[in-house]
């Protein structure tokens, strides 16, 4: 039995439940929950009359089943509960308010430059949360979650470092930032909540295997198990971007300590680096103006070359594509999922970036496995981060894990 069973009274146990089965049946009347469970209709009775005047669930109507009369139909108040989702990534802090369903009522952006302090960050986040709660004081937020910019600790209460953000080391943002605005708080990483928002409200819905590929600043893997995104022992699973895709000389490692790694090789940074030194050496191309100045290179920069046939540009990130799909390749032999799903300001780079990318999947992946297989461009985009913060927050409201399973529940 879980820990977090053996806390709950058998009435609060019984009350959860009950509010899962209205979550996932997005409309259930009380006959229909007794009969999927072995609960006395006085105590179903009781139970939902206190989620209601909680205002957590709210009568939406009625339906006619059978013979009889109409039964009064329950769902979750997706317009009362609600949860922020926060991402901090160099150079803004996104932070929105969705209900429970992932409906967007307010997104603000943050700018805020890599060398602050992790004091002034936190407070900075933490002043706009208390703004957000303010203005949505009728609303009821069940807690922050947060899209840390580094390495989650195993524990999930403090973040390790980050390679985004200068003198980010052993932060604990989660206790922080909850004595700050007093709501609950959860981080986790990049990768573990795109994955999370593509099973909620994304392509992967529905699917129960499948990967999500981050392509931008850094290259980051995400992969969900049977319905489960996968973390690994300490939380570090997914960590593509450190595989080694080439024997290069080693002068340049990589900020893990190794060399040829994905980051330094495909990532976006390397793609920038690696079209400023072709120019240096000579090499003429339209982006000869970044010579000087390569990080001011953005993806639709990018696109633009490749579209006007800059073979300089098209060597360069078809080489990085190449690369990308050949370890790519081998993570889809080993897991054998449904579905790919790529994200990231890479993917704005355009089709002849992406379909190098499949192509050269394709051509490593086992035979059999190229039938089936679906590559898909995510629809979220910039919203899937934050919103899958603000997933786990409702996750952990309803304890989706300990019900997972029960009276079909999914």
């Amino acid at each position: 039995m879980k820990l977090f069973m053996m806390l709950l009274s058998q009435r609060e146990y019984k009350k959860l439940l009950i509010l899962n089965l209205i979550n996932s049946k997005k409309g259930i009347s009380r006959t229909e929950i007794a009969n999927m469970t072995d609960y006395r209709a006085s105590t179903i009775g009781e139970l939902v009359n206190e989620l209601l005047d909680e205002k957590i669930i709210v009568e939406s109507g009625k339906s006619q089943a059978g013979q009889g009369r109409k039964r009064k139909m329950l769902e979750v108040n997706g317009d009362y509960l609600c949860a922020v989702g926060v991402v901090i990534y160099p150079p803004k802090i996104d932070v929105l308010i969705c209900s429970i369903s992932g409906e967007i009522w307010k997104r603000i952006t943050i700018p805020f430059e890599k060398n602050w302090s992790a004091d002034k960050i936190i407070e900075t986040l933490s002043q706009n949360i208390r703004a957000l709660a303010s203005e949505f004081e009728m609303k009821k937020i069940i807690g922050v979650g947060i899209c840390d910019p580094g390495v989650v600790a195993a524990n999930h209460e403090y973040s390790l470092s980050s390679v985004y953000i200068n003198n980010w080391k052993n932060v604990h943002i989660k206790s922080i930032v909850e004595d700050m605005t007093k709501l609950p708080v959860s981080i986790s990483s990049r990768v573990y909540l795109t994955a999370l928002a593509e099973q909620s409200v994304g392509r992967a819905k529905g699917k129960n295997d499948f990967i999500c590929l981050v392509l931008s600043e850094g290259i980051g893997l995400s992969f969900v198990c049977n319905g489960r995104v996968v973390t690994g022992y300490t939380g570090m699973a997914g960590q593509i971007g450190h595989t080694c895709v080439c024997k290069c000389d080693k002068e340049v490692p990589c900020y893990c300590g190794n060399f040829g790694c994905m980051e330094t090789e495909c990532s976006f940074p390397a793609i920038k680096k690696k079209i400023a030194g072709a120019l240096i050496s000579g090499y003429s191309s339209n982006l000869s103006v970044f010579k000087d100045s390569p990080n001011k290179i953005t993806p639709v920069d990018i696109r633009s070359a490749i579209e006007d046939g800059d073979r300089l540009v098209i060597n360069v990130v078809k080489s990085a594509a190449r690369n990308i799909g050949l370890a790519l390749a081998n993570c889809i032999n080993i897991l054998n999922p449904e579905s790919i799903i790529m994200s990231g300001e890479m993917i704005e780079f355009g089709d002849p970036f992406i379909s190098t990318i499949v192509d050269s999947a394709k051509e490593h992946i086992i035979p059999i496995q190229n039938i089936s297989i679906e590559f898909a461009i995510s629809d979220l985009m910039d919203t899937a981060l934050p919103l899958g913060a603000a997933s786990v927050v409702f996750s952990e409201f309803l304890q989706t894990e300990t019900f997972k399973g029960i009276c079909d529940i999914s």
